[in-house]
This record gives C-alpha cells, sequence and structure tokens, in this order.
C-alpha cells in the first residue's frame, strides 16, 4: 500500500512507488486495514465503553505529508501526480471517460478541462479515507475528528507548512467528521513552524 506517483519518461507515462512514511489513502485497503487493525482492536477491548465513557475517536494529521511547495515550478517537489492501483476503473466509472490519453498533458501542467477531473479525482479518492473512518465510528456509535494540516484558509506566504492533500479543496474532508479538527488555532502555539513568527 505504497504512495504512487506518475512520471513522464521520454514521453511516456510511467508509475512509480514512493516512500513518504504514510500509507496509500487514495487505496480502499488502507482504511479497511487500519480499521481492523486500530479501530477493531479498540472496539474488542473497550468496546463495552463506546458512546458512553468513550465518545469518539481523533485522528491526528493524517495526510500525505506533501508541502504546498509541490505547486510551484521551480520546486524539487513538483513532480507530484498521485496515482492508485484503482485509480483508472474509479475515474472512468465517475466521469465517463479514460484519463489514461490525457496523463502526458497533465504532467506537463497544460491547462485542460481533463486536468482538473485528474485533481478532483485525487482530492475525492484522498478524502475517502476519512470517509470511511467516518463510516465506520457513525456505525460504532462514536463521534470523528481529525485534522490533516491542510486545515488554514490561507495563502503559502502566510503559513509555509501548510499543504495540499486535497488539491486546494481542504475542507472537503470536513464532511466527513463530526467536529472538523485543525492544528492552527493559537498562532505561534509551536514556536512558528505553522504560522510566521511575527503574525
Amino acid at each position: 500500500l505504497t504512495q504512487k506517483r506518475l512520471f513522464l519518461e521520454d514521453g511516456q507515462v510511467v508509475v512509480r512507488e514512493v516512500t513518504w512514511g504514510f500509507p496509500a489513502f487514495e487505496e480502499p485497503e488502507s482504511a479497511e486495514l487500519f480499521q481492523k487493525h486500530n479501530y477493531e482492536e479498540y472496539k474488542r477491548r473497550f468496546g463495552e465503553y463506546f458512546g458512553n465513557t468513550i465518545v469518539g475517536i481523533f485522528s491526528d494529521a493524517d495526510s500525505r505529508r506533501v508541502n504546498s511547495e509541490v505547486l510551484s515550478p521551480d520546486s524539487p517537489m513538483k513532480d507530484y501526480f498521485p496515482w492508485s492501483t484503482g485509480f483508472s476503473k474509479s475515474f472512468e466509472e465517475n466521469y465517463g471517460y479514460a484519463i489514461e490519453p490525457y496523463l502526458p498533458s497533465i504532467i506537463r501542467r497544460e491547462p485542460s478541462a481533463q486536468g482538473r477531473d485528474y485533481w478532483e479525482h485525487c482530492g475525492n479518492l484522498y478524502t475517502s479515507w476519512f470517509a470511511s473512518n467516518y463510516q465506520w465510528c457513525r456505525k460504532n456509535g462514536l463521534d470523528y475528528t481529525f485534522h490533516t494540516s491542510d486545515s488554514a484558509p490561507f495563502r503559502i506566504q502566510t503559513t509555509y507548512f501548510n499543504s495540499a492533500f486535497a488539491e486546494g479543496k481542504a475542507i472537503d474532508a470536513g464532511r466527513f467528521c463530526d467536529y472538523p479538527g485543525t492544528d492552527h488555532e493559537c498562532l505561534d502555539l509551536n514556536g512558528g513552524r505553522l504560522f510566521l513568527r511575527e503574525r
């Protein structure tokens, strides 16, 4: 369940796995395994307290760990084009056409309606991780809250540690929780890592 990226080599699109310390949130199996080995274990040990003593679950900074600098053509991380095992099939089911013929143009960053669809689908696959966890919690009588580090609605110049996890639609993931969480309320809480110190 390693994260995958698209690259253009000699005019051909290739898929490579990238090691980045987080699972491939775009893969449905990621949420299934996470729930099996974490949430189900909580339920086995503490299920009798669900809904009374234990009222919900919080998850901290589930993310792709991709900083917003990927949006800059000069960035060493500029080659950020997510992919997943089921991407092609789920894309065609949702948009009614195959994305493969358009991938070279998308990787070259040429503006197009297909590029917009590609990035929207990337974001939807990512937020499906939160949707799945939210559904598990609801089914088990628990509230769900989280933050992704992509929660500040500010410019890169202000929150330089902010990220591009949901392809510019950070709030979309918030649909899948009872209480949206964030790391950004207290400005200089952690010494200015998320906000510029002078702010």
